[in-house]
């Protein structure tokens, strides 16, 4: 997976080069206190945040370039806490993220060849964080 070195630098590094520092030291204090599912909230609510830029991805390498510069985006790490328990994630559950599995492969499946690779690298992305 080429998306693989990125996610596991998140997750090895606690998002040490990828969040700005000040949503960083947030991040760090809530994982401290809530525990490491706090990494995982944390590395959706990335996603959720770039969200319209991944959409906009023509290619493998923009999609990197865009997740790589998440640590320059000027945001409040309140705000990026909120996102992180906002009513978008809701509770997430095994179950929950079966069905999403499901539900992607299926919309998969109704694409055209060029959209299904697309979607594909995208789904797969998804899929190291879980």
């Amino acid at each position: 997976m080429v998306l693989e070195p990125l996610i596991v630098n998140w997750l090895l590094t606690l998002f040490f080069a990828s969040l700005p520092v000040n949503v960083m030291l947030r991040v760090w204090d809530l994982m401290f206190s809530e525990g490491v599912k706090i990494i995982f909230r944390a590395s959706l609510t990335i996603f959720h945040l770039l969200k319209p830029h991944i959409i906009q991805a023509k290619d493998l390498g923009a999609l990197m370039e865009v997740l790589e510069n998440f640590n320059k985006v000027e945001i409040d790490s309140d705000q990026f806490v909120k996102t992180m328990f906002a009513h978008w994630l809701g509770n997430v559950n095994r179950a929950k993220i079966t069905n999403l599995k499901i539900q992607s492969y299926e919309k998969l499946n109704n694409q055209s060849q060029s959209q299904r690779e697309k979607l594909l690298a995208r789904y797969m992305t998804l899929m190291t964080l879980i």
